[in-house]
């Protein structure tokens, strides 16, 4: 199981949030077991040329 720091290191931005799935599952639980509420939830695509977009 990562840690938040973990998965944050991972994400595509630093000022969002943007993960692949399995680490989206990963901060529900983590999030579930702090109590912490998720206010929105977008998907994210990134396209063959490495670039970041909504469906």
């Amino acid at each position: 199981m990562d840690s938040l720091k973990d998965i944050e290191s991972r994400s595509s931005s630093s000022e969002e949030m943007i993960v692949e799935y399995i680490d989206a599952m990963e901060l529900l639980h983590i999030y579930a077991q702090n109590n912490i509420k998720v206010i929105g939830w977008e998907g994210w695509i990134k396209y063959s040329n490495g670039s970041l977009g909504h469906s």
